[in-house]
């Protein structure tokens, strides 16, 4: 009962809208960006960073530079832990830089946000945007645009609390659909049927 509370603690200061990315602070996430969009809206929404990573100095040195006072940093925190600072938050947010490599990539965050219904807003492109769209679990903008995820901050925090929670249930169906275990074993057994079907009926 008291870990809520205590997750509020951490990741709240009033009733503004907050987007926390949970995390590595990584190269391949260019947080950089986020840092730019959350401080261009400082009265309207509050960025919180969970977590550490190689590039936690560059980020952090980017938010005094810009004296971004909505952007808070927390350190990493324990697995059994995350469900409980999803639940206070508003959103999450998960970034992927603008490269090749990353467009055919489905982060396990993604999967984690939306196995705990969170929404999301998703700042990448290829597969995360398209899952994030298709299920209509959240808010997404093209990678590395700080104006396009400031305006996407913007429109989440002006979103009433009962369609955020519909986001975030349209993104549990969407994980338990097609991401569970169940639903993995399911596209397996289906696979092998259709490929015993086809060799069955092979000439």
């Amino acid at each position: 009962l008291q870990a809520v509370p205590a997750a509020r603690r951490l990741v709240r200061r009033d009733d503004r809208c907050v987007v926390m990315h949970a995390g590595t602070i990584g190269a391949r996430h260019g947080l950089e960006t986020a840092v730019r969009a959350a401080a261009a809206l400082d009265r309207t929404m509050d960025l919180v960073l969970v977590g550490s990573g190689a590039d936690e100095r560059r980020v952090r040195g980017l938010a005094a530079e810009l004296r971004a006072d909505n952007v808070r940093f927390v350190e990493r925190r324990p697995p059994p832990e995350m469900p409980d600072l999803y639940a206070v938050a508003d959103y999450q947010l998960v970034m992927l830089r603008d490269l090749p490599a990353l467009r055919s990539t489905l982060p396990a965050k993604l999967q984690a946000v939306l196995s705990c219904a969170a929404p999301v807003v998703a700042s990448a492109a290829g597969d995360t945007a398209e899952v994030v769209e298709r299920a209509r679990a959240g808010l997404s903008c093209p990678p590395e645009d700080w104006a396009s995820l400031a305006d996407r901050f913007w429109l989440a925090a002006t979103i009433p609390p009962a369609a955020r929670a519909d986001m975030g249930r349209r993104g549990r169906e969407a994980y338990l659909r097609e991401m569970s275990m169940p639903a993995g074993v399911d596209r397996i057994e289906r696979l092998l049927y259709e490929a015993v079907a086809g060799r069955a009926g092979a000439p």
